[in-house]
């Protein structure tokens, strides 16, 4: 094909993943932040960040059925679905790595700029990401955000 077309990034980008020698060969986690495949990341309203982790905390009382339900409910909704194109903006704009996954420091940093929520959820603020945390692989994926952090009221509307 004609690679007279592509961009000099596109380019550099397929060279790179293209390597014979696989130690020469970034990582998937390098790919992710070559400027060619490098996800934007989009200012999120404070007002609207707060909301979702207050979400998150009807969540965690949930039971553990509910939880399996609200999960399944987010796994349903339409990629042009209002709570989770927003979900996944609140989602890359925490991920400071940029690998697709929060970590539970990621996940903390954000939660930690709204010192109401972490007061409610008392002494252990780390359990919101534990009940996020569905596969127990120790980060979130987006689905596992979007879930945790669907409003009461779309959880009941979807059922």
């Amino acid at each position: 094909k004609d690679w007279s077309k592509r961009s000099s990034k596109c380019s550099d980008a397929v060279q790179c993943m293209l390597r014979v020698t696989s130690s020469l060969r970034p990582s998937a986690a390098d790919m992710l932040r070559h400027p060619w495949l490098k996800l934007s990341r989009e200012p999120v309203p404070l007002v609207r960040m707060h909301r979702f982790f207050a979400n998150g905390l009807n969540y965690l009382k949930e039971s553990q059925f509910k939880k399996l339900i609200i999960r399944v409910v987010a796994q349903q909704l339409s990629e042009t679905d209002s709570h989770l194109e927003q979900a996944n903006a609140i989602f890359h704009a925490l991920d400071r790595d940029r690998d697709g996954l929060l970590s539970p420091k990621e996940f903390m940093e954000g939660l930690y700029l709204f010192p109401d929520l972490v007061q409610r959820l008392g002494e252990d603020p780390e359990r919101l990401f534990e009940a996020a945390d569905r596969d127990g692989s120790g980060f979130l994926d987006s689905q596992e955000f979007a879930a945790c952090t669907l409003p009461p009221a779309k959880s009941r509307e979807e059922e």
